[in-house]
């Protein structure tokens, strides 16, 4: 083969393999994007309509409120479940901090049996409530009476599983009915999304004619777990195990409370001393921390009136003969679960547990965006974190969420210097950042050998 033959042949391998290097980079890029699509069918295999009037919504069952806050509609809602209008909605939802309207107010409606939503309430207060986690025919009747029904109603399939034919029919005379899923998993084992999460994206989508938020929320979350893993890979956690108390989906515990399955952790790769497997929080009994023996405590904020209680003394006991470190954290489920809420706690976990990553006020703006994530109606999340501080310094909280390190002894808590540790970072593939840069590095060599193959091409052609 002579030169020119050599060099043309070159060219051509040089060709191929730049495609197929494309190929793989675009194949990379396309599978991290969400691809979420209007769904034809609701959670109950009902027929989705070609389109909604979302101007006066109502939700109905725990969490729907929530997901309607996710699509910025937050305003449009005229009637809620009495669980979202009590004034303990505040502890852990921060979906709640989108609403101004009088707490006190509308908790004085929840009195007896059942809460008649009526119009008046709307005015009065800014918004109607009905029984909570379902819809009773007390609640139907009065809303027979009104002269401006909602014109959707977006409620959870258990509740609507739980609706007599009649009921159901007098409900969707009065307004179109939509139901959703009741998701517990955001995530997958491998960090993915869940089918359920996806799937009430795609119902909303449908509902609101809102595909590009559906798609924005489900990339900015898998965006920020993406964060997370490169801020902690290569790096080791300097404690070796932790334990949470007041974990509960079940309300306001004490700290022997806890769950072996707790997401923050599992995203900021912190090992759970407490050996209980299960996704349900359990009394873990007074030996618990003895039995666990973590070397950093962690309090979530959704227990902050029982830290005082006889049952906290044995954890808090403890960790204060043991030298231990305690943080706060906020609540991930608490009759409910609060993705938003895992997220914010996975970087409030990196900053207790990594040194050398960032700052608290790094963190505490990285928390901000998780909330602006969620809430297209929220700036920078300020209104979550407000609304937080607002809750627990009314409930004479001893602690915040302050970025600090505690002590605990003679029932004080007392802030105190963030326990150092050692980083490790190894040399490998990563840039400064902590993410692999493989992808981004066969990229910029693809470019390269593009422009060197260019050159050559019209070398060949001039000769």
């Amino acid at each position: 083969m002579n030169c020119k033959g050599f060099m043309t042949g070159g060219l051509a391998i040089l060709l191929v393999f730049i495609m197929v290097v494309s190929a793989f980079a675009v194949t990379v890029t396309d599978d991290s994007d969400a691809a979420i699509s209007k769904a034809t069918k609701d959670a109950a295999d009902n027929d989705l309509e070609s389109s909604y009037d979302a101007s006066s919504i109502m939700t109905i069952g725990v969490g729907t409120l929530r997901w309607v806050s996710y699509f910025g509609h937050s305003s449009d809602v005229v009637c809620i479940d009495a669980g979202d209008a009590n004034k303990a909605s505040w502890n852990g939802k921060a979906y709640r901090s989108l609403f101004s309207f009088d707490q006190d107010g509308l908790v004085s409606q929840m009195s007896g049996a059942n809460i008649n939503p009526t119009e008046s309430h709307i005015a009065t207060y800014g918004m109607a409530c009905h029984d909570h986690n379902g819809f009773s025919t007390a609640n139907l009747e009065a809303l027979q009476t009104w002269t401006s029904k909602p014109t959707v109603t977006i409620v959870s399939k258990t509740v609507y599983d739980g609706f007599s034919p009649e009921l159901l029919s007098g409900l969707s005379n009065q307004t179109d009915v939509v139901v959703i899923e009741e998701v517990d998993t955001f995530l997958t084992s491998d960090g993915k999304l869940s089918d359920g999460f996806n799937k009430n994206l795609s119902i909303l989508a449908a509902v609101f004619n809102d595909t590009a938020r559906a798609n924005t929320l489900a990339n900015s979350i898998t965006a920020i777990i993406d964060d997370i893993n490169g801020m902690i890979s290569g790096k080791t956690c300097k404690f070796e195990d932790a334990y949470v108390g007041s974990a509960s989906n079940a309300g306001a515990k004490t700290l022997n409370w806890s769950v072996g399955k707790y997401v923050p952790f599992d995203l900021a790769g912190v090992k759970n001393g407490y050996s209980n497997a299960g996704t349900t929080a359990t009394d873990a009994g007074s030996e618990a921390m003895s039995k666990a023996t973590p070397s950093v405590l962690f309090l979530d904020l959704s227990g902050t009136a029982k830290y005082s209680d006889a049952a906290s003394e044995s954890t808090l006991t403890y960790a204060s003969l043991n030298g231990t470190p305690i943080y706060t954290l906020l609540p991930y489920f608490w009759f409910g679960f609060n993705f938003d809420n895992a997220l914010a706690d996975a970087y409030i976990l990196v900053y207790a547990c990594y040194d050398g990553v960032m700052d608290f006020d790094e963190c505490l703006s990285k928390v901000k965006a998780v909330f602006q994530a969620f809430y297209p109606e929220m700036s920078d999340g300020k209104t979550a974190l407000d609304g937080f501080s607002s809750y627990y310094a009314k409930t004479g909280s001893k602690l915040t969420l302050d970025g600090q390190a505690y002590n605990y002894k003679d029932s004080k808590f007392t802030a105190v210097d963030r326990p150092a540790g050692d980083v490790v970072i190894p040399d490998d593939d990563k840039g400064d950042d902590g993410k692999d840069n493989t992808v981004l590095y066969i990229g910029a060599a693809a470019a390269i050998i593009a422009v060197a193959a260019i050159a050559l091409l019209l070398f060949i052609r001039r000769n």
